[in-house]
């Protein structure tokens, strides 16, 4: 909200807190209407808000002749138990790929007004000679410069590829060996921010 109790009244910040208020998503409407307060000079705001549905749940499957049979499944919930924050799991399963994939995000962590991203993932391919495994997640933490406008986020990644040519299975399926070599695990750390 840009007003607050006992601060002068603006129109201006009536409007923008409106606009605030719909532009999280979480609801379908939200009414201001003013009315003269108990003392001299003063007015009450009332706000009514029309909560929406935020969550959804998408199950999927089919058939190709590249991969097998196909399976997905996702669940998101962009304002968890009623606090702001997301969460989003996703599966894809198939005869050549697995992929699981999460992302987390809290706007106030802690009752603060730094925010928290979360993510990761596993995933495995399997082609005909080869496998390839990929780990990997990241962290990112922002702060608003000039609220609500201007914000500032450090992000730091972690990410592991590792390619094996021996016999990989997928839930539906096999890749074929050529051999027993099987690459080390590679690493990335980066760290890095925007403005």
């Amino acid at each position: 909200m840009q007003i607050a109790e006992g601060e002068l009244f603006s129109e201006t910040k009536l409007a923008q807190s409106r606009a605030r208020i719909l532009a999280l998503g979480y609801f379908e409407r939200a009414d201001f209407s003013t009315e003269q307060g108990d003392a001299p000079g003063t007015l009450d705001v009332h706000v009514e808000i029309g909560e929406k549905p935020t969550g959804t749940f998408q199950l999927g499957a089919g058939f190709s002749s590249a991969e097998s049979f196909i399976a997905t499944a996702q669940i998101q919930q962009q304002n968890l138990f009623g606090t702001g924050r997301s969460l989003s799991l996703q599966a894809q399963l198939s005869g050549t790929r697995q992929l699981i994939d999460f992302s987390y995000f809290d706007p106030y962590l802690l009752d603060s007004r730094f925010s928290l991203a979360l993510s990761g993932y596993n995933q495995l391919r399997a082609y005909e000679s080869f496998a390839q495994r990929s780990k990997g997640g990241s962290i990112t933490v922002g702060y608003p410069l000039r609220y609500p406008d201007l914000r500032a986020s450090l992000t730091y990644t972690l990410q592991s590829d590792r390619v094996s040519t021996t016999n990989t299975s997928t839930l539906f399926g096999t890749a074929s060996s050529v051999s027993v070599y099987e690459e080390p695990s590679k690493f990335e750390f980066t760290i890095g921010g925007f403005f």
